[in-house]
């Protein structure tokens, strides 16, 4: 199993990167921002088509966001389903621990998938989160660059066991983040899914 998902998470980085050039999203990304790629494709521990980008800004404004989602709707030739939100004052009155940020949500259906065929369900739908964030903020950011020199290729073997075999479970991306993964196996020592339901535990959370 290991080896299986060390050639997958090769072959969704070559995929991600095909993605990435087919927006010519980080050169658009450029023109309003510094954009960082963060988690999995950052990490080289990927599980699924899922893309992390935090794009640090001056100021949040809601004009660059509109034109940046204008901009993809312009250069992109396949489909794109495109979100919204703003989590501005919504986290301001809700958790003032959270960060400020807008948000622009894609889902990317490449030359791979049939009209027919395109609907967020379908596991080929690239997923792509961006937050546009303030310097003071880049949480993902630093965490990143934290946790890569922390990597290597065993710790990055057992990342990929544990995300494999809790991807199915309800609480994960809910309760259960792939930072408490990352953060378990690569500053706890955790080797296991065991040992990483024990370190859920201390938090006051379980598998």
């Amino acid at each position: 199993m290991p080896h299986d998902l060390l050639n997958q998470q090769d072959e969704l980085q070559k995929e991600a990167q095909g993605v990435l050039e087919d927006l010519d999203l980080m050169n658009l990304l450029k023109e309003f921002g510094e954009p960082h790629i963060v988690g999995s494709l950052a990490l080289g521990v990927m599980t699924w088509r899922d893309i992390d980008l935090e794009i640090v800004v001056g100021k949040l404004d809601k004009e660059v966001v509109a034109e940046v989602i204008k901009q993809l709707v312009v250069k992109t030739i396949y489909k794109i389903d495109v979100t919204f939100s703003d989590n501005i004052a919504r986290f301001n009155n809700s958790n003032p621990n959270s960060p400020q940020s807008l948000y622009i949500g894609l889902k990317y259906f490449g030359k791979d998938i049939t009209p027919i065929e395109m609907r967020g369900s379908n596991p080929l739908t690239w997923k792509l989160d961006l937050h546009f964030i303030l310097e003071k903020d880049a949480r993902g950011k630093a965490k990143t660059e934290e946790l890569k020199n922390k990597i290597t290729d065993d710790k990055r073997r057992i990342i990929l066991e544990i995300k494999s075999q809790i991807a199915s479970n309800p609480k994960y991306r809910k309760q259960i983040f792939s930072m408490d993964i990352y953060q378990a196996v690569l500053e706890r020592g955790i080797t296991n899914l065991e040992e990483f339901g024990k370190f859920l535990a201390e938090t006051g959370r379980e598998l």
